[in-house]
């Protein structure tokens, strides 16, 4: 909760005198975390009454991106709904299967079986198919 007036606002920085942005304190954090943007590098948003600053001059804001990862949240991270059940997503292992099966066939120049139908290989590399009884 301490980070989420930075959150609220969107920011610019400058590299080498190009200004960037607006962008949120998320992807300030990730720029800083790669090593993109430093304590010299000059920010600015909207709401603050002063020019252009440093970053190690903006406390909050350092103080957010020195913070690990762990314990800074974006406020869209807190509505985040949870992940889908299981039962909703594709089968992965019937997926995992059929390559497994594609991969197969391929090795050994059999026919692949798809549905019910069979596929062939031509020398081209391309398929066709033909209905199995």
């Amino acid at each position: 909760d301490e980070f989420k007036p930075l959150l609220a606002k969107m920011w610019h920085y400058a590299i080498d005198r190009k200004m960037y942005g607006p962008i949120p304190a998320t992807d300030l954090k990730k720029l800083w975390d790669e090593k993109k943007i430093h304590d010299n590098t000059l920010v600015w948003q909207k709401s603050s009454p002063d020019n252009w600053k440093k970053i190690k001059r903006q406390l909050l804001l350092k103080k957010y991106l020195l913070a690990p990862r762990s314990e800074v949240l974006s406020e869209s991270d807190d509505d985040a709904p949870p992940p889908p059940p299981a039962e909703n997503l594709p089968n992965a292992l019937s997926i995992t299967e059929e390559a497994r099966k594609t991969k197969e066939a391929l090795q050994s120049k059999q026919p692949i079986t798809r549905g019910g139908q069979q596929q062939e290989q031509n020398a081209d590399g391309s398929s066709s198919s033909s209905s199995s009884s």
